[in-house]
């Protein structure tokens, strides 16, 4: 098995991941000569404009929903600036989880298959991104070889043993943490959907603060064209944001745990990630907010009791 780049004895065909950053340009006039379409020549808007631009493209980023194209070119480092609104987003697809979850349950249906519903409706709006992330990472890092062998496994479009284990591995936890919330009631899913998928959104600013694109191109690079302030910026508003979230759901305690659950996850994320390809990637954003998710989920198990 040494020197195997990738057990192939699993091979489902995914869809890939670069066509997100082509939704976000696709109705963007040509960039002048030297300049890439994530980086447009346009001045950044600011005021309600650039907070409107940042939601947008916040959402275009984290979701797969037919929203309204951006009419201009994307100006540098708007994608990093618009990262506070990450949080946002998440409460958007939690809401939309507990929804299904508390349509199904009142209708008769087992807290399980409420469950499995919910992160079905999650993972649609979502498109798989960070599951396509986790299992991308899985595979690439699984990979006995030198740096660029981990990146091109994790540019492939196919899926592999250690991606399929992790995805299943993973989907378990999560559907076996919604249940188990779910024993204290709908409005107990409906907090936890809520805290778990902003908060996984908010780990994203962390890890890109935390460490440099592995490389110049591709969703990590262009989400890390900003310049450091503004970086530090997003991601503090951020994880303020769902500090503050977390204090209004939960006692202190249990909101501090659950905020460290956060950064000590996103930590060990960057340092894996970092030994492994020298820094993050789109792939490695998306792993890091599914793990962070899913562990919100499995730490509040406990504190929702």
């Amino acid at each position: 098995m040494k020197g195997q780049r990738r057990n192939k004895s699993v091979i489902i065909p995914r869809r890939c991941r670069e066509s997100m950053q082509q939704e976000w340009v696709a109705s963007s006039p040509p960039a002048e000569t030297g300049e890439s379409l994530v980086c447009g020549g346009a001045e950044t808007p600011t005021g309600w404009r650039g907070l409107i631009l940042s939601c947008h493209l916040a959402a275009s980023f984290l979701l797969r929903l037919p929203l309204p194209p951006l009419a201009r070119p994307i100006p540098p480092g708007a994608m990093t600036r618009a990262m506070w609104a990450f949080p946002l987003v998440g409460i958007a697809v939690g809401v939309s989880g507990a929804a299904v979850y508390a349509v199904f349950v009142l209708m008769g249906f087992t807290s399980l298959l409420a469950a499995l519903l919910a992160i079905a409706v999650i993972t649609g709006l979502t498109g798989g991104l960070h599951e396509d992330g986790l299992a991308d990472m899985a595979d690439g890092f699984g990979v006995i070889g030198p740096r660029f062998e981990k990146l091109a496994v994790m540019r492939e479009s196919h899926i592999g043993t250690f991606g399929v284990l992790a995805l299943g591995f993973a989907m378990a936890m999560r559907t076996a943490a919604i249940t188990a919330v779910g024993e204290t009631g709908i409005l107990s899913v409906a907090v936890a959907l809520i805290l778990a998928e902003s908060i996984g959104r908010a780990a994203m600013p962390l890890a890109i603060w935390l460490a440099p694109p592995a490389r110049p191109d591709g969703l990590g690079a262009a989400a890390s064209a900003a310049k450091d302030h503004e970086t530090f910026l997003s991601m503090s508003v951020s994880v303020t944001m769902v500090s503050i979230l977390s204090l209004i759901f939960l006692l202190p305690l249990q909101a501090m745990a659950i905020m460290t659950t956060m950064i000590l996850i996103v930590r060990t994320m960057v340092s894996c990630a970092c030994k492994h390809i020298g820094g993050h990637t789109g792939d490695v954003l998306g792993a890091t907010g599914h793990a962070v998710s899913t562990a919100v989920l499995m730490s509040l198990t406990v504190c929702l009791e």
